[in-house]
């Protein structure tokens, strides 16, 4: 549990075998808990709604400590701890379905009647809609077959997932197959010596498909072949395991949908969001759409007219056609000639380091915080620690409560999820000692380093991404929940906690 002034620890300094012991306590106390609410409440006497936060404060702690058993699969070093990590996310998230599974439980929790006090309510119809989305409403025969269904989509998932955490996919070019890229990048890069066709050596540079490396390459290389190859890399990375697998989920989510009587699983997945179902999330797309059609037209001809002016100024072959790999390249010069826009000159303002700081700074003003930097044990050098103060009417020179922390895992390595994303930690929630526990979340990102011989600038992009992400981490530490059900969440972590994921979204597109 992460108490106010407690500082966490998240070394991460464990072994594939107490990794999995860890995991099998965690699912040993979610059962005992069913187990434990199931015989309490043979007797008469017994409060249900007792036993109902109960079983949320069970949750909560089980959420909390699960981090140290699903974390590891998305930026520990080892690779079969984080194989290991994926199986625990698994096990984990069976668990937690079979606990939702179990009839006695949800019928408990079903003959409870309105509640007084609208959190215990709303904390009521959550638990109902995830038993009934569990299956439970079902037929006896078909219960079973979800629960198969249930068990085999979980794999798939977990298993496509892995594969793409786990691709290290590299390609090397030399110096005139790199030309427009900036020199800061291209500076940056491993070097390494290699014979060409004529057996004459030559300097390749190593590059990889990090989105840093990947967006300079596609926006500023002047090669086609150089574009078509990343992109055509970066689209088809671990194609031949994943083709398989995506195919499969597909028809199994079906399957699962078809069960509970939706049409399909867009349906099944958008009936707990405002838009209901698939024809209303659509329509508002086309409504969208539809009036930008023309202007889309116009767009795509401009970028084509100006590829031709562009192949025809340098003699390049034009083939009048706009590829997928020609999008990036030719907007950057579109922005360039027409709107004098130059991103490499932007990026010259975004140092990563003084992006980081100016966030924090930027809202510590507008939400009265206070970030202060703490020294903890961490899965790795580069990954740094903030508790969180809330400062509001604290005079100048004092920290206020302490509300949060917040990890910061931002730059790429091998084996690390490879895009971006906030994830928790710890949930914000009332324990049972009746304990207030704070949130604890990170940002894993994959921002250039800075090297002594070089500065990471950051895009215009990459910093409205960051800004993003940031509105992740100031939403899940501004919340003070009293069950886990109701913290701020994101479904890396085995269990659909949290706020519904288009409210979730509102704030940090809102700060970005």
């Amino acid at each position: 549990m992460v108490l106010p002034g407690d500082i966490p620890k998240f070394s991460l300094n464990i072994t594939p075998q107490k990794l999995n012991g860890l995991t099998q306590e965690i699912i040993n106390t979610l059962q005992k808990s069913v187990n434990d609410i199931i015989d309490r409440s043979k007797n008469k006497k017994a409060n249900k709604l007792d036993l109902l936060k109960e079983w949320h404060k069970t949750e909560g702690l089980a959420a909390e400590k699960q981090t140290y058993c699903t974390l590891p699969s998305l930026v520990h070093f080892d690779s079969k701890v984080r194989e290991e990590s994926a199986l625990a996310k698994k096990k984990l998230k069976d668990a937690w379905n079979q606990c939702y599974s179990q009839e006695n439980l949800y019928n408990i929790f079903k003959s409870m009647g309105p509640m007084n006090d609208p959190l215990d309510q709303r904390l009521l119809d959550k638990t109902l809609h995830l038993f009934k989305r569990n299956g439970l409403d079902l037929p006896k025969e078909q219960q079973k077959m979800f629960q198969e269904i249930q068990l085999k989509i979980t794999e798939l998932e977990n298993k496509f997932i892995q594969n793409i955490n786990e691709s290290v996919v590299t390609l090397s070019f030399t110096l005139p197959e790199l030309d427009g890229c900036s020199e800061n990048f291209i500076n940056g890069l491993t070097k390494k010596i290699e014979k060409d066709d004529d057996g004459k050596e030559q300097t390749k540079y190593i590059v990889n498909l990090k989105p840093p490396e990947l967006k300079e390459l596609i926006q500023n290389a002047n090669m086609e072949s150089t574009r078509r190859t990343v992109l055509t890399a970066s689209h088809s990375r671990c194609k031949d395991a994943n083709l398989p697998l995506f195919k499969e989920i597909l028809t199994t989510r079906q399957k699962m949908a078809e069960l509970l009587n939706y049409d399909n699983h867009a349906n099944f997945m958008l009936s707990q969001n405002m838009c209901k179902n698939l024809n209303n999330a659509n329509q508002f797309l086309y409504n969208i759409l539809n009036p930008l059609k023309p202007m889309l037209h116009q767009e795509l001809q401009k970028l084509l007219e100006i590829k031709k002016k562009t192949c025809e100024k340098h003699q390049w072959p034009f083939d009048n056609q706009l590829h997928l790999w020609d999008i990036s390249y030719y907007e950057r010069i579109l922005k360039d000639e027409e709107y004098s826009v130059d991103d490499a000159k932007i990026s010259g303002y975004f140092p990563v380091e003084n992006v980081i700081s100016g966030i924090l700074n930027l809202y510590q003003e507008i939400l009265h915080l206070k970030f202060e930097k703490v020294e903890t044990e961490l899965w790795h050098k580069d990954v740094m620690m903030y508790a969180v103060y809330d400062n509001h009417n604290i005079p100048n020179g004092q920290k206020g409560e302490n509300i949060g922390f917040m990890v910061l895992d931002i730059f790429p390595r091998d084996g690390k999820y490879s895009h971006q994303c906030v994830m928790p930690l710890a949930p914000s929630f009332v324990d049972d000692k009746n304990q207030q526990n704070i949130p604890v979340v990170v940002i894993i990102g994959n921002l250039t380093k800075s090297t002594k011989d070089s500065v990471s600038l950051l895009k215009h992009t990459e910093v409205v991404t960051f800004f993003h992400e940031f509105g992740h981490v100031m939403h899940a530490l501004c919340t003070k929940s009293m069950y886990s059900r109701f913290s701020w969440s994101w479904t890396a972590i085995p269990y659909p906690v949290g706020i519904e994921m288009d409210a979730l979204e509102v704030p940090s597109q809102m700060f970005e």
